[in-house]
């Protein structure tokens, strides 16, 4: 054969490979989008058919395509996890006509549970659980395998050193998941639905519900069977189909050991009233669980038009997360569970989880393309000046001139505050805040905005703030929002600081693991007896390659040296960034507890009853800063009990302590 005839059939075989590669990328970027759209509403088909027809077409690619339909399904249900039901009905109709790929969609979705739970990502392992919950509806999943898994989740809750939140979690799951296979389990397994329900009954009992006590409201349905018309069912149209089918067991779920945090043995010894001397143990290593949440209801009954669907009773198993969860054909008022869901997660607990902003720009965008559709809610007169406030806030004409000022003249104002010592350093800070308080007594917004430019600008310290706030002449001022709006961005700042300190810590450390050092050429000893010849004719190009090896060697230690104090120099940042939060945690709530303490006592003289709206708040703020940064605080609380919540403290002070300490305590059977 010629060499252009072998050139030829070379560019041939490339080209039908390219072609092939193209075809085998289209249909899968064809099957991909055809399952994520099988929920979205369609005019001329029923949600049903178009699952039928979805489940036909996906059998002529099965045996090709297999392992990336399957893959596709399991991140549909991650990604869109309103339409559990629709999936698990698909996934019926596809074990019922071939029941090994039933079998791999079951343990694709158990691995992406495991790694979920591993990973997490609890909302993400909800949902697949929830997935298998429903699977039992389709006859793919036996409804023994289904209770094992539950078992699974409440042995795990029920170990002895578990904490709080994550025995809560495991606990929410199993309940939350009954909404989907409560009603099979409780006519084919009925004596072990029935155990499983004591079980879950005597947890809630037991639980220990000062904590938070609105989360004691879950309640099973004895009455018809468990049967509730919310959730939406398409697979009710295939029970005639699904009898027919053969049934899996899920594979069995390994739910990774509690790690406890254990708060630090030596104790917090204060050498000075300023600066307590802290033990730097580790931070963030131990896993945490979500808090508890609180569905969040504005709404009832009574506000809705007489053409609306009604709300669940309050007595149902259904909570705000699992309504949200439907498809277009909702049996709810949609409308307001939307605005109570955003406002549910702007008050979520210890903290929202996005950014405010965010909830803000949704709630004007469903405004603009949807207001005639939400809620029509009332003027609130009374609330008008909250409003007025914030838009006067946020309207500041003389912000610009402030700003400038800071800028132009930031040299002489970072020079002026730099003291001979750290301790000196902090007290001409404060001076310098103090003066800005005294200008701007009158105007609190300009305060809360100046000082974030000053901090941002990096003329103060976010210690010097702190040692500000809890300064004798603004004890007074407290409880006001302002200084709280500064506290918290504060002790935010330095929480990112420490995160980006920790991170560019582990950058470092992996980028010198990955690092090696460079191979060397052949030496004159390298070379056997045979090849003297060789070795005499190469002499020079084996200096030079010597040469190269001696420099890259350099290199290579230059670098490591490098590589070496960079992480020395991070390591020591990220230590005094650890202590520093550490005292400034301390002071914080030591300086709260010392101010309610001081006005319950003052009132107790005077005959006074203390539950004034200062003390209220200042309870709240005790609570924010527990909650808030709970991992965190957790670590220190041998040292608060020791040192600040005592016996000498109010009761009603000391509660608050104990819920805090309660909630990550471990559980005692």
């Amino acid at each position: 054969m010629t060499t252009r005839n072998v050139s030829r059939n070379e560019d041939s075989d490339d080209e039908f490979m390219s072609k092939r590669k193209k075809l085998t990328s289209g249909i899968e970027e064809r099957i991909e989008n055809l399952i994520c759209r099988v929920g979205d509403k369609s005019i001329n088909s029923s949600l049903e058919s178009n699952i039928e027809g979805l489940a036909t077409a996906l059998e002529t690619d099965m045996c090709s395509y297999k392992a990336h339909i399957t893959k596709v399904i399991c991140e549909c249900i991650r990604d869109l996890p309103e339409r559990v039901s629709v999936y698990s009905t698909l996934v019926g109709l596809i074990n019922f006509k071939n029941y090994k790929a039933g079998g791999d969609v079951v343990d694709c979705a158990m691995k992406f549970l495991k790694v979920s739970i591993r990973g997490e990502e609890y909302e993400d392992a909800c949902t697949f659980t929830y997935f298998l919950s429903d699977l039992v509806n389709c006859r793919v999943v036996m409804t023994s395998s289904i209770i094992d898994l539950y078992n699974t989740f409440i042995e795990a809750a029920l170990e002895e050193n578990s904490n709080r939140p994550r025995s809560d979690w495991l606990m929410y799951v199993v309940m939350s998941s009954l909404v989907y296979s409560a009603h099979e389990l409780s006519i084919k397994k009925e004596a072990d639905f029935d155990r499983l329900l004591k079980v879950i009954e005597k947890y809630i009992n037991q639980r220990n519900k000062d904590v938070y006590i609105a989360f004691a409201v879950w309640c099973a349905p004895q009455q018809g069977s468990f049967e509730e018309t919310i959730t939406t069912r398409p697979y009710v149209a295939f029970e005639e189909i699904f009898r027919e089918a053969l049934q899996h067991t899920i594979p069995p779920l390994c739910i990774p050991s509690p790690l406890v945090p254990q708060p630090p043995q030596k104790s917090l010894s204060s050498t000075s009233s300023s600066s307590p001397s802290l033990a730097t143990d580790s931070l963030y290593k131990e896993e945490f669980y979500p808090l508890p949440r609180m569905v969040f209801r504005l709404f009832d009954n009574s506000d809705l038009l007489d053409d609306m669907p009604r709300f669940p009773d309050s007595n149902s198993i259904e909570s705000a997360d699992i309504l949200i969860r439907t498809t277009f054909r909702v049996k709810v008022p949609i409308n307001y569970i939307i605005v109570e869901a955003i406002l549910g997660e702007i008050f979520e607990l210890p903290k929202e989880r996005h950014l405010p902003l965010l909830y803000g720009a949704l709630l004007i965008e469903i405004c603009k393309q949807r207001s005639a559709l939400l809620p029509q809610v009332g003027l609130n007169a009374s609330r008008i000046d909250v409003f007025v406030q914030t838009l006067l806030y946020l309207a500041s004409k003389t912000l610009s001139h402030s700003f400038s000022a800071i800028t132009k003249y930031h040299k002489l104002l970072k020079d002026s505050v730099e003291g001979a010592t750290k301790q000196e350093t902090t007290q001409l800070q404060v001076a310098l805040l103090s003066s800005l308080q005294y200008v701007w007594k009158n105007r609190p917004q300009m305060i809360e905005v100046i000082v974030d430019k000053l901090l941002k600008t990096q003329i103060i310290s976010c210690s010097s703030v702190v040692a500000w706030v809890l300064s004798e002449p603004m004890v007074a001022h407290l409880n006001c929002f302002y200084i709280s709006h500064i506290l918290a961005s504060t002790l935010d700042k330095m929480h990112t600081q420490l995160s980006k300190t920790l991170k560019e810590l582990e950058n470092l450390k992996k980028q010198s693991s990955t690092y090696k050092k460079p191979k060397r050429h052949l030496g004159v000893d390298d070379y056997n007896d045979d090849d003297d010849d060789r070795k005499n004719d190469d002499d020079d190009e084996r200096n030079d390659d010597q040469d190269d090896d001696d420099l890259d060697l350099g290199r290579y230690n230059v670098k490591r040296t490098q590589f070496d104090d960079e992480i020395d120099a991070e390591e020591k940042k990220a230590q005094q960034l650890k202590q520093e939060i550490k005292i400034i945690h301390c002071h914080i709530i030591k300086n709260i507890v010392n101010v309610l303490s001081d006005h319950i006592h003052l009132c107790e003289n005077d005959g006074l009853s203390h539950e004034v709206p200062m003390y209220k708040i200042l309870k709240d703020r005790l609570q924010e800063y527990l909650y808030k940064y709970h991992e965190f605080t957790y670590q220190y609380t041998g040292y608060l009990s020791t040192s600040v919540f005592t016996g000498d403290v109010d009761p009603d002070i000391l509660h608050i302590y104990n819920n805090f300490t309660n909630l990550l305590a471990p559980v005692s059977n």
